[in-house]
């Protein structure tokens, strides 16, 4: 993984082989309505991922140069990823290029959004359950585990349509799979029969399936707000997570300046969650029950008798 610069943000970066392999490009060459429909995809489908897991403070993008080789057509593309120059936050949280790429399969990985829409073969899932650090998702008896950010890529609707703009090439005659290969990794391939597994309008999950529990947590805050009934923006463990807070102690105390927090300090919660699947969509439902106390961000020792920095 490489560092670049551009402007005034500091930006991770890595490189991927995208390769179209069957008859149709054995000259070197490719209809530029199939390549260009599938980058513009993969591209949407990878600045979706940064802002589902970095969020806007984070800007993704990737850059094209493009291979000639005979029996194929390759595209070297340079995913990038990188803080915006005025944001201010959790730094370390956000996800590298390189992260991003593994969390949607770009980058070959079990338990890719790649790799969960393959198990799933366009199916809907037997089952899924989530716990406090994984989801499982069982379909005809077999089980997968995947992490939080994978499932909720996987139910958001904008990244399924690109993925599936991005295999449509595979629609294309004389286009027989798609390949992603990384220097690190076995090549990911899509096949043109695994096409019906990026559909989004195969799933048809019921409206009245929902999964709940509780649990504590220790979230950082992101954004806040005074007004009861608003939602809050958290992170958890890399990923995003908005929630009311019904806990009328804790807005006394706000509104009494009992408490004082900032941008970056986290919360020690109960928090009670509920998914509800609607259409091809998975929508979770967080409610902060109990603020148990709040656990300053760590701040760094100044030397000029003022108050202390935030680190």
């Amino acid at each position: 993984m490489a560092d670049i610069e551009i402007s005034t943000s500091k930006v991770t970066s890595e490189y991927v082989e995208l390769v179209f392999s069957g008859e149709a490009v054995q000259s070197g060459t490719i209809d530029a309505r199939v390549l260009g429909t599938a980058l513009t995809a993969f591209t949407d489908a990878f600045i979706r991922a940064d802002t589902i897991v970095n969020g806007k403070k984070s800007e993704a993008s990737i850059r094209v140069d493009a291979k000639f080789e005979r029996g194929s057509f390759d595209v070297l593309l340079q995913l990038a990823q990188g803080l915006l120059g005025q944001a201010q936050g959790i730094i370390s949280n956000l996800k590298t290029a390189f992260e991003l790429a593994v969390l949607l399969g770009i980058i070959h990985k079990s338990g890719s959004l790649i790799d969960l829409l393959k198990f799933l073969r366009g199916k809907k899932p037997d089952k899924v359950v989530k716990g406090d650090e994984t989801v499982d998702i069982e379909l005809n008896g077999v089980k997968k585990t995947v992490n939080h950010i994978t499932f909720n890529m996987y139910g958001d609707e904008t990244i399924r349509k690109a993925l599936r703009n991005g295999t449509a090439a595979l629609e294309y005659p004389g286009i027989e799979s798609i390949t992603f290969k990384h220097k690190d990794a076995e090549p990911e391939t899509i096949k043109k029969d695994e096409v019906p597994y990026f559909q989004t309008d195969d799933l048809e999950l019921t409206e009245d399936e929902a999964h709940s529990g509780e649990r504590d947590a220790v979230l950082t805050i992101s954004k806040l707000s005074f007004k009861e009934g608003t939602k809050w923006s958290f992170i958890e463990g890399g990923s995003w997570l908005n929630a009311k807070i019904k806990d009328e102690q804790f807005f006394r105390d706000i509104h009494d300046r009992k408490v004082k927090f900032a941008d970056g300090d986290r919360l020690r919660v109960h928090l009670k969650w509920e998914l509800l699947t609607k259409g091809t969509r998975l929508v979770p439902e967080n409610v902060i029950t109990k603020v148990h106390g709040i656990l300053p961000k760590k701040r760094q020792m100044r030397l000029d008798g003022e108050k202390d920095d935030l680190v």
